[in-house]
This record gives structure tokens, sequence and C-alpha cells, in this order.
């Protein structure tokens, strides 16, 4: 049957009007670019964020190898007592939660040297020394520790000059890989020579609310400095940094690990750090936290800031004079020209502020 007229008129009208409706839901105006960067970043969110993407789950536990330990988380700056309560205090338990674990249930930590650390980075030199491979930013902090006001609360550094040739032949297989790769070597004490092992507590806390800076990024030459610090974001929630301020990244017992899944650990730093802290006693609880106030006024005062740096623990559970804590992981610095500076400052002194607070209400025999 042939339609009328009048029919395919108002057939053609309609179709007409269906093709104006789609040409304006999909016309985009020419000063729309905000809305478009906005669905830009939800989209890298989005994929950040979800549990099924190999890359983050494969990649969360080390950007580099520079990140890793020796050999192995406007009030005034250093009052910390408006740090004593709060949401960290709810962290652990925010964070445990079933979605979080199976998106990075897989990480695992490399082979490592003590606490913290990848072996293929590090070379024993000597009886107190330890080589490693790291950025040439680390190598620069080092070197200018004195100026930078830093020397108290870094690990002692003995120069590449000072080596022997025996030394310098250990560090041989580094050194090669520092000249191929751009990078440098240092030579920093190893903590904790002097203890036992089987009196030996070493933890590894990373500190600050977050471990990522896009203009540091931007500067060390990433090609997406917004999705790595994005994918950072998204550890600093799963690892419990953004709320308590710190988490634990490395823990041996007496040379033994008693957590080696890197998610368990994390979010359950504040139980972790309870058990060692209690099992040390109050002799070297006292000597951790004068060690932890001379990092955190110094990190006020420094000429440097740090972006997931941390806190190395080396605890002799039967003589507190051999414990020590040191500051490690100094790859990030941020330096007062950078805009960023008195934020990140602020950011690490901060974050051991909560430290220390949650550790003076820890109880001890």
């Amino acid at each position: 049957m042939e339609n009328s007229p009048k029919e395919e008129a108002s057939g053609k009208t309609q179709n007409s009007r269906e093709v104006k409706k789609q040409k304006t839901e999909t016309h985009i105006p020419k000063d729309s670019s905000s809305k478009r960067s906005g669905n830009q970043t939800k989209s890298i969110r989005d994929r950040l964020v979800s549990a099924a993407e190999p890359e983050t789950r494969s990649r969360v536990s080390s950007s580099s190898s520079t990140d890793s330990g020796f050999y192995s988380d406007n009030e005034s700056l250093v009052s910390s007592d408006s740090f004593s309560s709060g949401t960290s205090e709810r962290t652990d338990s925010l964070i445990s939660n079933d979605s979080v674990d199976s998106a990075f249930s897989d990480v695992s930590e490399s082979s490592e040297i003590g606490a913290a650390g990848h072996s293929d980075t590090f070379a024993k030199v000597g009886d107190g020394h330890i080589g490693k491979l790291t950025s040439k930013s680390e190598a620069e902090v080092y070197n200018r520790r004195e100026s930078l006001i830093l020397n108290s609360i870094l690990p002692e550094n003995k120069p590449l000059s000072a080596l022997s040739d025996n030394e310098l032949d250990t560090l041989a297989p580094l050194l090669s890989r520092a000249e191929a790769e751009d990078m440098s070597v240092i030579v920093p004490e190893m903590l904790g020579k002097d203890i036992p092992e089987h009196r030996k507590l070493e933890m590894d806390i990373k500190i600050g609310f977050k471990t990522a800076s896009r203009e540091q990024l931007k500067e060390a030459g990433h090609l997406s400095p917004l999705e790595k610090k994005m994918k950072h974001m998204v550890m600093d929630m799963a690892y419990g940094s953004t709320l308590r301020g710190y988490r634990l990244e490395g823990l041996k017992i007496k040379g033994q690990k008693p957590e080696n899944n890197r998610l368990k650990l994390t979010r359950n730093s504040k139980q972790h750090i309870k058990k060692v802290i209690k099992q040390a006693g109050s002799e070297n609880k006292e000597k951790i936290l004068n060690d932890l106030t001379k990092m955190r006024t110094t990190l006020a005062i420094s000429k440097a800031a740090f972006v997931a740096s941390s806190a190395l623990f080396l605890i002799d559970e039967k003589n507190p004079e051999n414990t020590v804590v040191k500051l490690i992981d100094v790859a990030h610095p941020i330096y007062p020209s950078s805009k960023e500076f008195k934020g990140i400052r602020s950011d690490n002194v901060k974050s051991l502020n909560s430290l220390i607070n949650y550790i003076k209400k820890i109880e001890t025999t």
C-alpha cells in the first residue's frame, strides 16, 4: 500500500527532526575544552582504579629501582599536638576492604637486601658500607648534604674517591650500569651493621600524605606526569598514606619477614609498628622518638624537601645505643626555587608529626 503525499511529507519532516537532534547531541561547542579535559581526567582515573588493569598491579611496588630502601610511607611546622588525633586513627579500618585487596593482591616485593630494596641495585662494600645504583638527583643530595642542612639525618656516605681498588672492583658492575644508564652510584654506611641479627628489628616507613609531585615528574622527563601522579594517588589511598601520612614499606623481625604481601603490610601499618615498638621496649622507644624529632626539625629548616622518602629504623632489641633512624630514598628532592617546595616541606613535617604522635601513644615496658 503506497503512502499518501501527506504521509511522505510527515515522514520526511520526522526524519529531518531526528537528524537535527543527533547533530545537536553530538555537537561540541568551541568553548568546551575544559569539559573535554575533565572527561579525559575522569577517563584516566577510571582506568587506574580498575582492578583489572595489570599494569597498575605489576608496577605498583616501585616505579624504578631508585625508589627502594638502602639495604633492604597553618600550624607551626614543628608542632605535633594538633596531629594527636583525627582521621588517621581510622585509616587501617577504612582501607581494609575487599575491593582494594582484589585490585592490588598480586603485588609482592622482589628479592631484597634488608627491610626493603632490590638486590640488583646494591653491592656490599667492605664491612661497613653498601654501594647503591641510584639517580643523579639522589647523588646530588648526598654531595650537597651539608649546604642543604641534611647532614645529621642522612646516613654517612663514603665518596668514590675514598674507595680502595678492591672496593672499586666490587662496585664495577654498578658503575658500568650507571655510566650506561646515565645514573650514579653512592656508598652510604650500612645502617645497623653492629646489631646482631637475632636482636635486629627493621622498619622502612615511607613518609608523606602524597608520594608524587606533578612538577617533579615533569622535570624528571616523564612523558605523562599527570597519569603517573594519579597512579600514585591511587596507591596512596590504597596503602593508607593519604589519611595516615605514612606507610610501612618494609619489615624484618630478627631476619624474618612476617608479611610478604605488600598491600596487607601497608594497610596494617599501625598494627605492625605498634608490635615492633612494644617489642623494642621503652628505652628504644625514647631513642626512636629523639631521632624522629631531629628529622622533623631538620626538614622544617632544610633547603630541600622530598617526595616519597622514607625513615629507616634499625632497632637493637637489647642495646638502644645501637638503635638509629635515618632518612633514606631522597631521589626526588624539591628545592626552594620550586613553587611546590613549601607544600612538600609541610607535607614532610606533618607526616612525621603523625608518626611521632602515634608512636608516643604506644605503651611499652
